[in-house]
């Protein structure tokens, strides 16, 4: 009897932020939080395995409870100053001024039917102070690159999970750097896959890998035995690779209308106490990047 099929989905998704106004495709902007309208989105996908990136930590438990995820763990990326909590707070007030200097964590969630593996998370920084140093003098890299890699902190996080039907999986997720030089996204892309070489079983690793399909950083990943289910022509940097499962469906890339949701706009006053214009409902597009789908199963025997 084959396995239950298992849904997995991968997000980057903009500090639960908006992807800004299109009229030509009639949505608006929005300066303020959706971290409601991004659960709800989740809830929507019914994934088994959510793969996150750029999520304010300090909405991630909410967002957890609102898309009816029962488990997860997280890293924390970038920036390092200042505590989670004011800087959540600042971000909150003013999405649009703070952007991703609130903070930012990549994020593994689970559905009711896969089960965590306690004590089995793990951080794995894509790119170690020490490999920074040691590149940026081996290939003359200028200080102020260097310093923009080193600040933003890359890291995984990594996690063995109970499938449905009984089987165990590592999951991670991950954000790579925007790299300026191909070679620096091979180096994050060689840590992540030193980090798996030696994992047993199936595998899914699923992020914004911030390169495009056919790019050197995807060899090493190649190279731990992860491959690529899709044959979405639009495929970009989003990704969901995986090991020793079975594809069902191959992953594909939502179309932006997926993630759209209507919303009200606050009703804006007049000026000295006079009439303003009404609360309105308006649509925005959650996040400037598409999820990236696929589902998956144990093989049989």
């Amino acid at each position: 009897m084959p396995s239950p099929p298992v849904r997995v989905l991968t997000w980057n998704v903009f500090h639960c932020r908006d992807g800004g106004a299109d009229p030509d495709r009639g949505h608006v902007h929005l300066a303020r939080k959706l971290t409601g309208p991004v659960a709800a989105v989740l809830r929507r996908a019914a994934a088994d395995v959510v793969l996150l990136q750029e999520v304010p930590p300090a909405a991630l438990p909410a967002l957890a409870r609102g898309a009816g995820l029962t488990a997860g763990w997280s890293v924390l990326t970038a920036p390092w100053l200042g505590p989670v909590a004011l800087r959540g707070w600042l971000g909150a007030r003013d999405p649009d001024l703070w952007r991703s200097h609130e903070g930012q964590a990549n994020a593994l969630l689970l559905g009711p039917r896969v089960r965590p593996v306690p004590g089995s998370a793990r951080r794995v920084r894509l790119s170690p102070m020490p490999a920074i140093v040691r590149a940026a003098r081996r290939r003359g890299l200028a200080a102020d690159e260097a310093f923009r890699w080193a600040r933003e902190a890359r890291a995984a996080v990594v996690a063995r999970v109970v499938l449905p039907g009984g089987t165990e999986a590592t999951v991670a997720s991950l954000h790579m750097q925007n790299s300026r030089h191909p070679w620096q996204s091979v180096q994050e892309a060689e840590a992540l896959a030193a980090a798996l070489a030696g994992v047993a079983g199936p595998l899914i690793v699923g992020g914004d890998l911030n390169v495009p399909p056919g790019h050197p950083a995807l060899a090493p990943l190649t190279a731990v035995g992860l491959g690529d289910p899709s044959a979405d022509p639009r495929m970009g940097i989003d990704r969901v690779l995986v090991r020793g499962l079975e594809v069902v469906a191959p992953a594909r890339r939502w179309h932006p209308e997926e993630r759209m949701v209507p919303l009200r706009r606050a009703p804006t006053p007049g000026a000295e106490g006079g009439a303003g214009r009404e609360g309105r409902d308006v649509r925005v597009l959650v996040s400037d990047h598409d999820p990236v789908e696929a589902v998956v199963r144990v093989p049989s025997g």
